[in-house]
């Protein structure tokens, strides 16, 4: 093995923590011994602009508890030429402080150009000015962040006419110039050096090592003789050989396994995880101990500037995959075309968004058909295209966009997006004021009762039009009422006090008790002004 300082620590074998296996993480019982660390997608946990999945968050800060976090992200658009977006990097400021983790990483790509995402990784061109650019923005982020990051390579399925130089230059030198680190996705130099017939071997020779802080290992599809990043199969022995080499020769810096699509039980996600503890060549001594993660900046940034002719042809491609294509610039061949390699991307992207509501929404697919239900995607995300960095959102979207067409089937999809967003809100904490001991209003003077009113769960969700309420306990919970009891509900919610339940159908104790051992009550409070 090559002589390599690295200047990231190594916390050995780690896996990439979904939501199927995450009650394995929690439970003491069950907790696997074989993983070292866990990553997880920090969008998933971290504020959007308008949600947050605080039950999410409140699980991963109680298996934070017992394993070291990595967070890594999908959403900072790094290569984005209208630059970052300031809430993003504040909201994920926020959840670096929470959680502490050993690193947090994101992608060389583009996402977003404006306001619009495409919850894709699209490729740059790899050009000198592209690689000040980014680097500027990577350096932008760590001095919000206060920590060196890691960036990791994607799969490319075209070549920019204007590229300047390889891939692993292009890399090198940002990672130079932004004194970041590297993630390294081995499974991705496989997949790109496939598709644009390069040796991997020999790009992964031309990268610097000693800024390697982790591996990534994953599955991908093979459509055609043409290799799609997917990560929904089990790792192929070809990126295990180029892992085993690369640990020969550089060794192995804190190396895990990813998983997002067809996700399988444990037990097979084990026998990856177990072969790559047998194969595993540390580049350095392992560490349980998490780093402070300092961060001081002394570089100039070189401006703020966007890149204009960048812009240019980014909303081209956003305007391509809603629309007409008519982005410029790619590289055809005698195998595919220019515009059959962006619709890998095309493809892609809808499908993401399709997977992403199909998800939230399947009783409106069962009702409307799987056809009518892509056509009906496509027609209100062509008119609001998504704007958030958060793919929980989307769902949100979709609902006011079927709400201002006045679509017949929306009560049946607010009915959905309610239940879903009393799941994502699970973990909200109520007023600090709130007394659950309802035992305590006997010793209540009658002079109180104009401030004290009742709270319902944190996660309560209200569809007045249908007279239904959905809230998530300690399972995802819905109940509808009658015309009568409606009412009281609609009290409850403008937080009447006690003092003006006189007359107010279905406020009475009977209703209130039964509510509150249901859960949907979870005590009083009394309002101060």
């Amino acid at each position: 093995m090559k002589s390599v300082k690295p200047v990231f620590a190594n916390f050995g074998v780690g896996i990439g923590l979904r939501h199927p296996h995450l009650h394995l993480f929690l439970d003491p019982a069950t907790r696997p011994r074989e993983i070292n660390w866990v990553e997880v997608i920090h969008e998933n946990f971290m504020k959007g602009p308008r949600l947050q999945n605080t039950g999410g968050l409140k699980n991963l800060m109680k298996v934070r508890e017992h394993y070291p976090v990595a967070l890594h992200g999908v959403s900072m658009s790094l290569g984005s030429a209208t630059g970052l977006d300031p809430l993003y990097l504040k909201n994920l400021k926020e959840l670096v402080d929470q959680v502490q983790p050993i690193v947090v990483s994101d992608h060389l790509c583009w996402t977003r150009v404006g306001k619009r995402q495409t919850h894709d990784l699209n490729p740059i061109p790899y050009t000198s000015a592209h690689v000040q650019f980014i680097a500027d923005q990577i350096l932008r982020a760590q001095d919000v962040l206060k920590r060196r990051m890691l960036i990791e390579n994607v799969s490319t399925y075209l070549t920019h006419t204007a590229s300047e130089m390889s891939e692993e230059q292009f890399l090198s030198e940002i990672v130079k110039r932004a004194d970041c680190g590297l993630l390294l996705d081995l499974n991705n130099v496989y997949v790109s050096a496939t598709n644009h017939q390069f040796d991997a071997r020999a790009f992964l020779q031309g990268l610097p090592h000693e800024r390697v802080g982790q591996l990534h290992l994953a599955g991908h599809s093979n459509v055609d003789g043409f290799l799609i990043d997917t990560h929904d199969s089990a790792i192929c022995e070809a990126v295990w050989e180029l892992f085993n080499w690369y640990g020969k020769t550089y060794g192995h810096p804190s190396p895990m396994i990813e998983r997002d699509g067809k996700i399988p039980a444990w037990t097979e996600m084990l026998t990856e995880v177990n072969r790559m503890r047998i194969d595993f060549v540390p580049n350095a001594e392992i560490t349980k101990r998490v780093p402070e993660g300092q961060w001081s900046s002394s570089r100039t940034l070189s401006g703020n500037g966007a890149l204009q002719n960048s812009e240019a042809d980014q909303n081209a491609w956003v305007d391509s995959l809603y629309d007409e294509y008519r982005v410029t610039g790619i590289v055809s061949d005698e195998k595919r075309s220019a515009r059959d390699r962006f619709g890998v991307y095309e493809e892609a992207f809808w499908l993401r968004l399709n997977e992403c509501l199909v998800q939230d929404f399947p009783e409106l697919l069962a009702k409307l058909g799987e056809e009518t239900f892509d056509e009906l995607v496509y027609e209100v995300l062509n008119a609001h295209p998504s704007e958030s960095y958060s793919l929980e959102e989307l769902s949100l979207r979709f609902v006011e966009g079927l709400r201002m067409m006045n679509h017949p089937e929306l009560s049946l999809a607010e009915r959905e997006w309610n239940r879903r967003l009393a799941f994502l809100l699970r973990g909200q904490l109520g007023p600090s004021t709130v007394e659950s001991q309802f035992d305590q209003l006997a010793h209540e003077s009658p002079d109180e009762f104009n401030r004290i009113c009742l709270v319902l769960h944190p996660s309560l969700q209200v569809l007045s039009d249908q007279r239904m309420v959905f809230w998530y306990d300690t399972k995802a919970k819905e109940k509808s009422f009658s015309q009568s009891d409606w009412p009281a509900i609609v009290a409850l919610t403008s937080h009447r006090p006690l003092s003006e339940w006189e007359g107010i159908s279905g406020l009475n104790p009977e209703n209130i008790q039964s509510w509150t051992q249901e859960g949907m009550i979870s005590g009083y409070q009394k309002k101060f002004s």
